[in-house]
């Protein structure tokens, strides 16, 4: 039986750790294994044995308890509950003292009290368990005339923390109201210091005081990465336990990250109660109430940094007021902290003055002066990228608030290698009379004509490789070639490294283009252990390659890592305008593909600037980053912007001279796409109709752009109710996803195919597309997916079992995907199992219980798609039908008002208007004309 919504809970931490998704895999063994009898666990367990599962050993731990637990009966003996014979509770608007309760907890002793609560130590005194917690109540004047301000504020920290799981951020316990309004936060008590002081009474020299600063910075970019920012970092809220572990603290005036919010911090709550702030570390916006971003958090964490380095925090007020420090936080430049530096502030840090102002000089200066830039984009662009900084610091290598000079970056060479450089020093000094500028001036030109010759050596045999005489009369195809000439590549031109790293790199970019990213990936990796211990350059394009070829093939993770590592091999920004390109540029596609849409933006629309700034006003690298900015605006909830920005990157292309005609190609491809997902399917239909042929034609029958053209024009036929104009189509996409080594584009061709098989009541093949679809999930053959890719592959399996009547396996396999959709924050997931499971059970006759599922539905497609897109439109139809059959006319009407003029629009002249129509009409409580065509599935998720 099917449960009812609520038990999913929608404010559960996005999945952004591997300890998180190891145990979600877990859990999903878990259930699997719980539904067998057990003589069929005996098997199973011995087949996953046999495949090598990590996790069996765990699993066997789990239902070993599962076998204690139902031995003991543990569930029906309740634990012994103190009665709290003499201790009173709390009465909202009296002042708390030690022995009154608060919900299960007793008050110990007070700690502190901030802007709207105070906080006490309290432990857990009903015999549940025994804990110490920090019991955080709200202030007695809450009770007055803001109390529904704190209230709101109170709430708002509950949510964010329940949404926060990292090891230095102190956690949410439990939380609850009072029978008297009493609202309070049980969370983790975390004994220590500030970090400042706790620092200080360390006496912890520099290294290890930025090494515990590292540890905020994760956890603060953790905050970030779940759309938090803190808006009160300072060092109060950082406190450190005995174990020198840091834990960020009070998120009361935290705020979420809105993308799409208005130009102004300024909520109701923030001008009915005041900017709640600390001068001290806030940034120049916040006191000023401009927008706030996360460079807002960077620049108070750039704060307490410049305060751990020197002892001092940057502002130099001219008066005592607190106009006077606003003042110098906006319009003062801070010296810099090895300035600042005093006898007390060095024995603190166990040295002398003298030395510690030298080991501040530059990098660290630097790295302060970057973090608390007036201007918000003049800062890192994220937390990340002052961490990645402040690692090289520590590895002793250039930093990137540096401006590079060949002198740094010596300095910096030998405070690595001393004892290298001590030996060297008599040859180098040795060298530096011998070379000459006509000599030098010699080789170049020497140099320059042995590179063309080895160049013009290596394309000539490339060609005659296909000759009839030398192959002894076999054909050799273009694969051929290039497998070839990478084989060539790998012995010959030992003396022309430079020139051998360039054709690797052009031969991989022809296998990119012809799908063959595997074999590209071989030849990328060659370039990387080339160019390593090279110049950074060289080094960090091979890396970006690498990185992008990785994202093109599904595998995000190895993705990121090169990009990564990519970022630490660079030199320092400015030298290079197209590396800086580059890196901005991957790092936003990486994003995208992992659906962090907010980073992906900031990325693309910098590379975007950048390209306008020093390239072409028709660079193909222009018109890449508005595609690509495109897509992340989708991610976002701009469908609108993404079109607007895909049309002005097509009319570019227009104006650029030379450009392939495969670039041109894709514009049109990804204009068709972004209109589709904006709900323009009459728009995206004749783009794409247009566009296979012309596709097919240009780059030819088996090319991934033709297959992605393909596939895109079966899925708006199916959305439209055109499933058998598109019959033609299923053997060629067939045909393009067995040439294409990619997984990724194998797993969302095979998922239209199925879709398309269940339009067109061919569900006689789907045995055999939902058996290779089941291999792609379970990553045979060295799979590999993203866990978004795979809930989609489990989402159009779950949908082909409902049409082909196997309720009940459908039913399990979306009860099993939705928890872990919510926990991954996936509102798009949600939306399409919810909506699949309301129409199963309307189907089955139990409106009724399909009407919260399907009211679930329609709030999650209006979340990420708006409430006027045509899938969130066609969620509220099913449910207006549910509502009409469970007796609930008034409500029902009211869905159709809503969603009929949005589905008018979208479907207008498609046979899918028609079966719309019918719904409504049946919704409505008319008489239904009967379809003279066959019944489609109206399941278009």
């Amino acid at each position: 039986m099917i449960q009812a919504p609520p038990r999913f809970h929608s404010k559960v931490q996005p999945v952004v750790h591997g300890d998180v998704a190891s145990w979600q895999a877990l859990s999903q063994l878990y259930e699997q294994a719980d539904e067998l009898q057990p003589a069929e666990l005996a098997g199973h367990l011995e087949a996953l044995a046999q495949r090598g599962e990590p996790l069996l050993p765990a699993l066997r731990q789990m239902l070993a308890a599962r076998d204690r637990a139902c031995e003991q009966d543990f569930l029906c003996t309740l634990p012994a509950l103190n009665a709290w014979p003499d201790e009173p509770p709390l009465r909202a608007g009296t002042p708390p003292s030690m022995g009154q309760r608060v919900g299960p907890y007793r008050l110990l002793h007070w700690l502190g009290q901030g802007g709207m609560a105070e906080v006490w130590l309290a432990e857990r005194a009903d015999g549940a368990f025994k804990r110490q917690v920090a019991i955080k109540l709200l202030h007695a004047q809450a009770a007055g005339s803001r109390a529904d301000t704190f209230a709101q504020r109170f709430a708002r920290e509950r949510d964010i923390l329940a949404a926060l799981h990292h090891p230095h951020i102190a956690g949410l316990h439990d939380a609850g109201i009072a029978a008297d309004g009493q609202a309070w936060l049980a969370l983790e008590y975390v004994p220590g210091q500030p970090i400042t002081q706790w620092c200080d009474s360390q006496q912890l020299g520099l290294d290890a005081r930025v090494q515990l600063f590292c540890q905020v910075l994760d956890a603060v970019a953790h905050a970030h990465a779940n759309l938090v920012l803190h808006r009160d970092l300072k060092p109060g809220n950082i406190l450190v336990n005995d174990d020198g572990q840091a834990r960020l603290l009070d998120f009361g005036i935290a705020k979420l990250i809105q993308p799409d919010a208005p130009a102004s911090d300024d909520t109701e709550m923030t001008r009915r109660s005041g900017r709640p702030l600390t001068p001290q570390y806030a940034s120049p916006e916040q006191l000023l109430g401009q927008p706030l971003t996360t460079a807002s958090d960077v620049f108070s964490l750039g704060v307490v940094l410049y305060e751990l380095l020197c002892g001092l925090r940057p502002q130099e007020p001219r008066g005592e007021s607190t106009l006077a420090l606003e003042q110098a936080v906006v319009e003062q430049e801070p010296r810099p902290p090895s300035r600042r530096v005093d006898e007390a502030a060095a024995a603190q840090r166990a040295t002398a003055a003298a030395a510690l102002r030298r080991r501040l000089a530059g990098d660290l200066d630097a790295i302060a002066a970057q973090a608390l830039a007036k201007r918000p984009e003049a800062r890192y662009a994220t937390v990340a990228e002052l961490r990645a900084d402040v690692q090289r610091w520590l590895a002793g290598e250039p930093v990137l608030a540096r401006r590079p000079t060949a002198w740094y970056r010596a300095q910096r060479f030998v405070a690595r290698h001393k004892l290298g450089s001590a030996l060297g020093a008599g040859a180098v000094l040795a060298l530096v009379g011998v070379a000459t500028v006509a000599v030098v001036l010699g080789l170049q030109a020497r140099a320059e004509s042995r590179r063309a010759q080895a160049a013009r050596s290596f394309v000539l045999d490339l060609f005659q490789r296909a000759d009839p005489d030398r192959s002894h009369g076999a054909n050799i195809t273009a694969r051929e070639m290039l497998a070839a000439g990478a084989q060539a590549l790998s012995t010959t031109m030992q003396d022309q490294p430079e020139l051998r790293v360039e054709l690797l790199g052009e031969v991989a970019k022809v296998q990119q283009q012809m799908g063959l990213y595997t074999e590209a990936a071989r030849l990328l990796s060659q370039r990387i252990e080339m160019t390593r211990g090279g110049g950074k350059s060289a080094h960090a394009h091979a890396l970006l390659d690498a990185a992008e070829n990785a994202q093109r093939t599904g595998d995000v993770g190895r993705a990121a890592s090169l990009h990564s590592e990519a970022l630490v091999a660079s030199p320092a920004p400015g030298t290079d305008a197209v590396l800086l390109f580059r890196q901005l540029y991957v790092g936003g596609v990486i994003r995208v593909a992992e659906g962090r849409g907010t980073e992906a933006q900031r990325s693309l629309q910098a590379a975007v600037d950048l390209a306008q700034s020093q390239f072409e006003a028709t660079d193909i690298r222009l018109i890449d980053a508005l595609s690509n900015l495109a897509d992340a605006m989708r991610l976002t909830g701009e469908p609108a912007r993404a079109v607007a920005l895909l049309r002005q990157a097509t009319e570019i292309a227009n104006r650029a001279t030379g450009l392939p005609a495969a670039d041109r190609l894709t514009l049109r491809y990804e204009l068709a796409l972004a209109l589709f997902r904006q709900g323009q399917y009459g728009a995206a239909h004749a783009i794409l109709q247009a566009l296979v042929p012309e596709t097919e034609a240009v780059l030819g029958v088996a090319a991934e752009q033709t297959a992605l053209a393909r596939k895109q024009l079966v899925v708006v036929a199916v959305r439209l109710g055109r499933a058998a104009e598109v019959a033609n189509h299923i053997p060629l996409l067939k045909a393009s996803l067995d040439a294409v080594d990619s997984v990724q584009l194998r797993a969302g061709g095979l998922s239209v195919i199925c879709r398309w098989a269940m339009a067109a009541g061919r569900m006689a093949d789907w045995p055999s597309i939902d058996s290779d679809l089941a291999a792609l999930a379970d990553g045979v053959a060295g799979a590999s997916l993203s866990t978004a890719a795979r809930r989609e592959l489990t989402l159009i399996r779950a949908e082909a079992r409902l049409q082909a009547g196997q309720a009940n396996d459908a039913a399990a396999m979306l009860g099993s995907l939705l928890p872990l959709a919510q926990a991954a924050n996936d509102a798009m997931t949600t939306a399409r199992a919810s909506l699949l499971l309301g129409l199963h059970l309307t189907s089955s006759g139990q409106a009724e219980a399909a009407v919260p599922w399907l009211t679930l539905s329609s709030s999650q497609y209006e979340r990420v798609a708006g409430p006027g897109h045509a899938s969130a439109a066609l969620a509220r139809l099913h449910l207006a039908d549910a509502l009409r059959r469970s007796g609930q006319i008034a409500l029902a009407k009211s869905a159709i008002d809503q969603a009929w003029p949005v589905l008018d629009k979208a479907y207008a002249g498609s046979p899918a208007w028609q079966r719309l129509a019918r719904l409504r009409d049946a919704a409505q409580g008319r008489p239904v004309v009967p379809s003279q065509n066959p019944p489609a599935p109206l399941f278009l998720t």
